[in-house]
């Protein structure tokens, strides 16, 4: 039985970290291959190290002259997927970087191709008509940054359960949907006049107790791509909120409760989407606002951090990050984080409290241990809505620091 998509997204997580920590000393092509590439396909049950499943500098043709990065073979021994490597700061958007890929596919029985910096992946999949690759890709995937949009297409391809027709048909999907998205988004951003009178056409005859317009006059047709504008954006906003509470829900099936350091069960902790302040981020374009992505870029997973002596200066980097993102301003993030926790105050209560400047704010915060800084940084994540935090991510969110030694640093 192959992976689960939940179970590899974990997995791409856990490798994004890695990733984050390793690329600012990575620059040539053949250090990108082997701190990132080699474990990137490690991750996804590609044995580089066994010339059965994965060959490097692989000839392509007959004649020799034609060398891949990577070759990357079935279990029937099939050439499946030809990868080009280029140094991590290399832009993969070169039309030459592309021909050359496509060029390898004229004398090779493959059927995808890739085009990677190691934190960047360009995946594409070979035209059944042409021969040749398609010239778009039917998935860009950053590495440090994975959904589980990317869970789900790179599941078909993992190299322990990989099936040729089962991966084109998952590609097929995946570039379709990516299709479809995009005009969603552009569609909620802007929605046109067509489809706006379509979409007024279609209410008139579903619902015939509203009172609408036979005809769109070009006097009306703005007003209405505003309604219909307004009521695509709220739907994506409450379809997120139910989605992430399913989630949760699922989560907290398989988990349970947490350990007494979490100090939430699974009820409680499944509502706290639900009971979260709604105007403290809003949203805009069918998205959540910059603030939450902002936030979000500072996912890293690595418990150590709090452990260490770095722990209290992460904490202050973390919520200096948030209060930054936030939507009404560093100073109300303040506000609201002391009203919210009891561990945090604008005023020295104790000699326990610790003096932090966060955003430009002074706060005394109680505890900096590591259920201290557990509690601190749950109640700042929910100050966001949807919340930056649920269940056990919190370890998700703690800011990459330099090590202070190489003991600290993950090993792969």
């Amino acid at each position: 039985m192959g992976v689960t998509a939940n179970k590899l997204l974990i997995d791409l997580r856990d490798f994004a970290a890695l990733v984050r920590e390793r690329e600012d000393y990575v620059s040539s092509e053949i250090e990108t291959r082997t701190s990132l590439i080699n474990p990137f396909l490690e991750t996804l049950g590609w044995d580089v190290r066994n010339p059965k499943i994965c060959r490097q500098e692989f000839r392509s043709d007959l004649s020799g002259h034609r060398m891949v990065d990577y070759a990357l073979f079935d279990k029937e021994g099939n050439l499946v997927i030809i990868v080009e490597a280029k140094p991590k700061n290399v832009k993969l958007e070169d039309n030459k970087i592309f021909d050359q890929l496509n060029g390898y596919f004229a004398h090779s029985t493959a059927s995808f191709g890739i085009i990677t910096n190691g934190c960047i992946y360009r995946w594409y999949t070979r035209d059944g008509d042409t021969g040749f690759l398609k010239t778009t890709p039917s998935l860009v995937f950053d590495v440090r940054e994975p959904n589980s949009h990317d869970a789900e297409f790179l599941q078909a391809f993992v190299g322990t359960s990989f099936e040729r027709d089962a991966a084109k048909k998952i590609a097929i999907e995946v570039e379709l949907q990516s299709r479809l998205m995009s005009w969603f988004k552009n569609v909620s951003n802007e929605p046109s006049e067509k489809f706006t009178r379509w979409l007024i056409r279609e209410a008139r005859e579903n619902y015939p107790t509203l009172t609408l317009p036979n005809t769109l006059s070009q006097s009306r047709i703005a007003k209405y791509q505003q309604i219909v504008k307004s009521a695509l954006n709220k739907f994506v906003y409450e379809r997120h909120l139910a989605l992430a509470n399913h989630d949760k829900l699922e989560s907290d099936k398989e988990t349970g409760p947490e350990s007494e350091e979490g100090t939430v069960s699974s009820t409680s902790s499944a509502s706290s989407v639900q009971e979260t302040n709604v105007e403290t981020c809003e949203v805009e374009n069918g998205e959540i606002l910059q603030s939450t992505r902002l936030a979000r870029a500072y996912r890293f997973r690595t418990p150590h951090f709090i452990k260490c002596a770095n722990g209290k200066s992460a904490l202050i980097k973390l919520l200096s990050c948030f209060a930054d993102a936030y939507i009404e301003g560093s100073e109300s993030f303040a506000a609201q984080l002391v009203a919210k926790c009891a561990m945090v105050s604008d005023t020295q209560q104790n000699r326990h409290f610790s003096k932090c400047q966060i955003g430009g704010q002074t706060l005394w915060i109680q505890g900096l241990n590591r259920r201290g800084i557990r509690e601190v940084v749950r109640s700042a994540a929910k100050l966001f809505n949807p919340p930056l935090i649920e269940g056990r991510d919190y370890d998700l969110w703690m800011p990459s620091l330099p090590p202070k030694s190489a003991q600290n640093r993950t090993n792969y």
